[in-house]
């Protein structure tokens, strides 16, 4: 066989085996997603030491039955206390979408700065674009005035005209970097820029009392979050990149059997790192089957841990759900070497029809209040007992 004959028949076989390995890909069975899978990794330092960690959430409460639109906001009425009014604080409605299941791992936090909400507004942006189902959303509470409802291009004022009530938003992504965006529910189309309405940083300043963030803690900032944050900062990526990159990183998820012997209950629990508090959060969430009874955010602050949420179903509290919780929240703060715990009564769980529940259950356990004023978070009380 001569030089040519050689190459073109090693040309033939090169090409054969080429076609045959295209056959082999095409009738392989499509990949299946990997089943969750517990870990065993040695947890980092400052990280939680149980048990069981999952790398998926072993399962949504009651996906698809929670109220929402309109119906939320009755409910979220109902839970406040005042169902009469026509407005709400909006953590009721937040609450709502946590123990109805809307959306997976609900988490939610406050933001207290017009920068940081405006860039977590962009960074919500463009998850959304990119479908990523953990991608965050950013709602405002404000304080309205009469001019409010004649403002033709939607931007509200600072002004001395009578005071209305307080109004909850949600908001979009906007060019200007010195206002929020947001539609309004007030005779859409025609209030405002086309049913639009915009918060400038000085109304901001002055007038909005509550601002949140909400995402699927499935992914979004968590532990994992931060080591890739970690290693994105090293190359000297911007911030708001790195947020875009590392957000669906995948969250760990922790469970446990709590309760009685007649009456055992699962406790879920996993880690966020709160993006205005710039600290780590336990999220402790009881449940009954596939049904939520309670939930409890503690979030580990510099000086001393603080019960920032700790919220029971209304049908499901004096079951001692609040007692698991809290005494959850004492043991792991107590566990990190925290000689005290906190709770925070905000200003939506101290009106008159409410107070009487929180500053009783904080009382039977040792916890003396301190009033306050803060705001964004609007909190009026701090509890705080030695552990």
């Amino acid at each position: 066989m001569t030089g040519k004959a050689r190459r073109r028949e090693a040309i033939r076989q090169d090409r054969r085996k080429e076609i045959s390995k295209k056959k082999r890909k095409s009738t392989r069975s499509p990949s299946r997603s990997p089943k969750p899978r517990r870990e065993s990794r040695t947890p980092g330092k400052g990280e939680p030491t149980r048990n069981l960690i999952f790398s998926s959430f072993p399962g949504p409460p009651r996906i698809g039955t929670a109220a929402h639109g309109q119906p939320g906001w009755r409910l979220g009425r109902q839970w406040g206390g005042y169902p009469e009014l026509e407005w709400t604080f909006g953590i009721f409605v937040e609450r709502v979408n946590v123990f109805g299941g809307r959306l997976r791992a609900h988490f939610y936090d406050d933001l207290s700065d017009f920068d940081t909400t405006r860039l977590l507004i962009r960074v919500s942006n463009i998850l959304l674009r990119q479908r990523e189902p953990s991608y965050p959303s950013v709602g405002v509470a404000f304080e309205y005035f009469d001019s409010a409802y004649r403002v033709k291009d939607g931007r509200l004022r600072c002004d001395d005209t009578p005071f209305r009530g307080r109004h909850s938003v949600a908001t979009e992504d906007h060019d200007d970097l010195d206002e929020i965006k947001f539609p309004n529910t007030w005779d859409p189309p025609r209030w405002g820029d086309g049913g639009y309405g915009y918060v400038t940083r000085e109304y901001f300043q002055r007038h909005v009392d509550s601002v949140w963030t909400r995402w699927s803690a499935s992914g979004g900032p968590s532990i994992p979050f931060r080591r890739c944050m970690e290693r994105a900062e090293v190359t000297g990526i911007p911030e708001e990149e790195r947020l875009v990159r590392c957000w669906p990183t995948h969250n760990e998820f922790w469970t446990q059997t709590v309760g009685t012997h007649d009456r055992p209950l699962t406790m879920l629990n996993w880690n966020v790192y709160s993006l205005e508090a710039r600290t780590l959060v336990e999220v402790i969430e009881v449940r009954d089957e596939n049904q939520i009874l309670g939930r409890a955010h503690l979030f580990y602050d510099e000086q001393t841990p603080t019960l920032r949420e700790l919220f029971v179903h209304p049908d499901r509290r004096r079951e001692g759900v609040g007692l698991i919780l809290e005494g959850t929240a004492a043991e792991w703060a107590r566990d990190k070497g925290a000689v005290a715990l906190q709770i925070w009564l905000r200003q939506a769980d101290a009106r008159e029809r409410l107070i009487d529940a929180p500053l009783g259950f904080a009382r039977t356990l040792g916890y003396e209040w301190e009033d306050v004023e803060m705001r964004r978070p609007y909190v009026v009380k701090i509890a705080r007992r030695s552990l």
